[in-house]
């Protein structure tokens, strides 16, 4: 289409880094997560075939890459990672690994990582900065973050303090106000244990943020109204097509510039919680000249 080019590869992105490891072309596992969203994808067949172009990017990078149910993982006796007879250099993390359920295959990548048998992408130690208290801590040192940093926090971070003692202030005006307010648990994913202050009768919510308190291990979040976007969706059970606003969230940021085009988006029936997880569905931009 003229005037339109393809962004940037994700996975050619993700591949290159892998192979920038190695002083060979590596071959990669790409474990089939029970728990990963792969939309529309229900039986074993369907996922790894969804898996197809991330096969063809490693190619490119000159990598070889495969699709594989953790059953298939296994270690020999120097805690070599193998995928039946295939020796695996790495394993390619899509999803998150600490809730999937404990099976053999992922005790093998468990104990080939622990002896540095095999590379991960990305470390698990990468999931750290998945908790939340991290985003508190910015909002905490904000002061002596560069100006641009806290420009960028202040415009893409919703502030955020933990829920503590600390902060009495702010949960007091959680309390006193719960409209503004999200309570979340610091560690976590998938919307999980997420309270929105103004769909909680009064005494639960007091009664949550004062659990959080005691227990140390929750944020407190201004909350953050999702853009509305119309959209048209087909009801399978009757093959209708009915239009509503959806709360929508995306693309991502990456380095201070959008990145790809995978958003979020409500569905008819689903919460106000735009997560996956949670019945939000996700999608792509489509760039279509106006």
């Amino acid at each position: 289409m003229k005037g339109f080019t393809a962004p940037p590869s994700a996975f050619d992105a993700r591949f290159a880094q892998i192979r920038a490891q190695f002083d060979h072309d590596p071959t990669v596992a790409i474990p089939l997560y029970q728990y990963g969203i792969l939309a529309g994808a229900t039986t074993e067949d369907e996922r790894i075939e969804r898996h197809r172009p991330m096969i063809e990017s490693a190619r490119r990078q000159g990598v070889t890459a495969f699709p594989c149910p953790w059953r298939d993982l296994c270690n020999d006796g120097e805690y070599r990672l193998f995928a039946k007879d295939r020796k695996v250099d790495a394993v390619l993390r899509l999803f998150v690994t600490s809730s999937e359920p404990p099976c053999d295959g992922l005790t093998a990548v468990i104990e080939s990582a622990r002896r540095g048998m095999v590379h991960l992408h990305t470390s698990e130690a990468t999931w750290l900065l998945s908790n939340k208290t991290v985003l508190a801590w910015l909002w905490d040192d904000i002061d002596a973050l560069f100006h641009t940093d806290q420009q960028f926090v202040r415009e893409h971070v919703p502030f955020t303090v933990m829920a503590s003692l600390e902060h009495e202030g702010i949960v007091a005006e959680a309390t006193a106000d719960p409209s503004r307010w999200v309570l979340k648990p610091a560690h976590g994913h998938g919307g999980a244990g997420v309270l929105l202050g103004h769909t909680q009768p009064a005494e639960t919510w007091r009664a949550a943020l004062k659990t959080a308190v005691d227990t140390k291990d929750h944020v407190l979040q201004e909350l953050v109204q999702a853009d509305q976007l119309e959209m048209t969706f087909l009801d399978d059970r009757t093959g209708q097509l009915h239009s509503q606003p959806v709360p929508f969230v995306g693309p991502f940021i990456f380095d201070r510039r959008i990145s790809k085009v995978f958003v979020r988006h409500g569905a008819p029936g689903g919460g106000l919680i735009v997560n996956a997880q949670q019945g939000a569905a996700v999608n792509s931009v489509l760039l279509a000249p106006s």
